[in-house]
């Protein structure tokens, strides 16, 4: 029942289990069958957070089966929404929706980059002095 993400009522049925309305309600609503489903459902959403194939990858590629069906569907709002959440997933976007260009940039990459900048810019002065030197003089 909670690994197939059946109701009580879908199961009974399935298993063919003859229950009259007001016994499938007592047994519904009792706290011994809700605790046992709660833990069960439990147990199953442990194992699924455990499985060593449950990666971010993962995730992404069911994302963007997702983002396909709905734009198959015509559904385009809900496909930007989840493109941006894709983003987020990828790390292509910032906490406050910005897009982080610096993603993997190192402190030496963007030294490096900085110098070559400056000496391109006739500045070669500068690019021999750390960031911020050239802003005292």
């Amino acid at each position: 029942m909670v690994r197939e993400g059946k109701t009580f009522r879908m199961a009974v049925n399935v298993h063919e289990i003859d229950l009259h309305d007001d016994e499938f309600q007592r047994i519904e609503r009792s706290q011994e069958f809700q605790a046992t489903l709660w833990a069960e459902r439990m147990r199953f959403y442990n194992e699924i957070a455990a499985s060593p194939g449950r990666t971010k990858t993962a995730i992404a590629g069911i994302v963007t089966i997702s983002i396909q069906k709905l734009f198959d569907a015509g559904e385009y709002e809900k496909v930007v929404e989840a493109c941006l959440k894709l983003a987020k997933i990828e790390g292509w976007m910032g906490a406050e929706n910005t897009v982080n260009i610096f993603e993997n940039v190192s402190a030496k990459d963007y030294e490096a980059a900085r110098k070559e900048l400056l000496a391109l810019l006739g500045n070669p002065s500068e690019a021999d002095s750390g960031p911020g030197e050239s802003q005292l003089n």
